[in-house]
């Protein structure tokens, strides 16, 4: 084998030190293509954070693009890739500061609300302020050959490991803010837990370089000095964090029961008033017959505005006034307070505002369809049957006063009753006039046999002339007979079993002669009992009946 000669063989070894110097020197030191890789890729997480409508995820994570930026500012302050990865960070601040009313400031990671007032002048605590982040110790100084030649290559190595553990310390602390501001403060202790967990880690690694260097006759260094100094730094730097989350966490707790206690109050006064009015005024007319339910909901009305009305309204002023206006004002402020119940806030007081306001529409939605009925029910008085006239006009009345009393300042509705008296005194002439037209016509001529087997039958009915006592009763005065025999019922070989006779009987309602001065008049078919061979003849057995109107008493002969 052909051998080298000593001198190359010694520039050989030279070459190798120098590139194993290198090397060593370049693992202690930051890459700046690493860093620029690990901007650009948290700034398109933020970006991306922020298309999806995660705001505060977002600004979290522009804030580590951000001090990525700046480590590789300091890494190489001439890097091509700064202009644009500051472009990036310039255009999404900006986005996100748009979008959330506020200014943001990377370094501290605090936002500016324009117009807000200070946290202290407000009646409640403010949302959680992260405590202020103490300056990061002062990096341990580079071990690369140039910054020491005296330390060990192993030693080095290993005091490379130190620092890169010191410096991912930096991590956690980085996105403590925005654990704190969403009132997360188990997570901020979890990753304190981290960050002791390799504080107690790094004196094993600091007495392994102390070692290797021992082993090459270093026996201290300022390297070892420095790291150790950085060491106690974080320790008190971690134990200050955990002392001022334990005083933030317990001021949130007292915050957040207040909070807590606002909610569960506003929500309170919500179910309570939804069972007794919110469900039945719902903004717009209920559904009835009668005016019974109808005066259920104006109780149920009157009793929420006269007892419950005023308190409601300071309530919501009050919570507004701590929490924000709007329903994305106060869950945004909630959040912030770390509430964590399951209300929604900003919903109940959207609901109980629209349930105040629904109850003011229900009025005036009752008030107008009051007045519709009671309009529909005057106007139709012309073709109204006899019996049921004096119903419509009196429903009429009760209407349009009901209408009155859930629409007092109704202009509409005022008009309509002032003008009730001359209307009803329109239809009383009508009235009149029809009943003077009408004429009892008597019977038809070889019938008097039928009429008096017919009166003596609604004499005798229990429907009619014998109804028991407590019912209205009904006189009959006279029976007409109008029209010949004609057959009721066939049996199946078509033979009659059935014969009726067309009459009008004429019927006295005491309390209707007294007061409009009319006998009732029945159309009438007076019906023979069924069976085969049955002659066309009284006894009659059963009747229908068909028309009905009011005839005078003096027409009745």
């Amino acid at each position: 084998m052909k051998m080298s000669p000593p001198s190359a063989r010694l520039r050989t070894v030279w070459v190798c030190l120098a590139g194993c110097l290198l090397w060593a020197g370049a693992v202690l030191a930051q890459d700046p293509d690493s860093l620029a890789r690990e901007a650009d890729a948290d700034l398109r997480k933020a970006q991306s954070l922020f298309f999806n409508g995660k705001r505060d995820e977002a600004v979290a994570m522009l804030m580590e693009g951000y001090a990525q930026v700046e480590a590789l500012r300091q890494a190489d302050p001439s890097d091509s890739r700064l202009a644009s990865l500051e472009g990036k960070v310039r255009k999404l601040k900006g986005d996100l500061e748009k979008r959330l009313g506020q200014t943001l400031d990377l370094e501290s990671g605090a936002r500016t609300e324009a117009g807000e007032a200070p946290a202290a002048a407000r009646p409640l605590p403010a949302k959680p302020v992260a405590p202020p982040m103490a300056a990061p110790p002062a990096a341990v100084p580079s071990t690369s050959p140039a910054a020491s030649s005296r330390l060990p290559y192993h030693a080095a190595q290993q005091m490379a490991e130190v620092d890169k553990q010191l410096q991912s310390l930096n991590g956690p602390y980085s996105r403590f803010e925005y654990y704190i501001e969403r009132g997360d403060f188990d997570a901020v202790v979890q990753a304190l837990d981290g960050v002791d967990r390799k504080l107690e880690e790094l004196p094993g690694l600091i007495e392994t370089a102390r070692k290797l260097a021992a082993e090459k006759g270093v026996g201290s260094h300022p390297d070892f000095d420095a790291a150790v100094a950085r060491l106690e730094q974080e320790k008190v730097r971690s134990a200050d964090m955990r002392r001022q989350i334990a005083q933030q966490a317990e001021a949130s707790a007292a915050a957040g029961d207040t909070v807590s206690a606002d909610v569960e109050a506003l929500a309170t006064t919500f179910d309570r008033l939804r069972r007794t009015v919110f469900e039945r005024a719902y903004g717009g007319p209920v559904y009835y017959n009668d005016l019974e339910p109808v005066q259920e909901l104006l109780q149920a009305i009157t009793d929420f505005e006269t007892k419950d009305l005023a308190a409601v309204r300071r309530q919501l002023s009050e919570f507004a006034g701590r929490y924000g206006e709007t329903r994305e004002a106060i869950e945004e402020k909630m959040h912030a307070l770390g509430y964590l119940g399951n209300r929604h806030p900003g919903s109940l007081c959207e609901d109980l505002a629209a349930g105040i306001e629904n109850v003011e529409k229900t009025r005036k939605a009752m008030g107008a369809d009051l007045l519709r009925r009671a309009r529909e029910d005057l106007d139709s008085l012309s073709g109204a049957h006899d019996f049921f006239r004096m119903e419509r006009r009196e429903r009429a009345r009760e209407y349009s006063r009901v209408a009155a009393q859930f629409d007092p300042a109704s202009a509409e509705i005022r008009t309509f009753i002032e003008a009730l008296p001359a209307r009803f005194d329109e239809d009383d002439r009508a009235f009149a006039a029809r009943l003077d037209a009408r004429e009892w016509p008597g019977s038809i001529s070889g019938k008097k046999a039928e009429e008096q087997a017919g009166l003596e039958f609604f004499r005798k009915d229990a429907d009619w002339g014998a109804r028991p006592e407590g019912q209205e009763p009904r006189l009959p005065v006279a029976v007409a007979i109008t029209g010949d025999w004609n057959v009721q019922k066939r049996d199946l070989l078509n033979r009659p079993v059935m014969h009726g006779v067309p009459a009008l009987v004429a019927v006295e309602v005491p309390e209707e002669k007294k007061q409009l001065n009319v006998l009732r008049v029945y159309s009438v078919t007076l019906r023979t009992a069924e069976g085969p061979d049955v002659p066309a003849a009284p006894p009659f057995r059963e009747i229908t009946v068909g028309d009905s109107y009011y005839i005078r008493p003096g027409e009745v002969k």
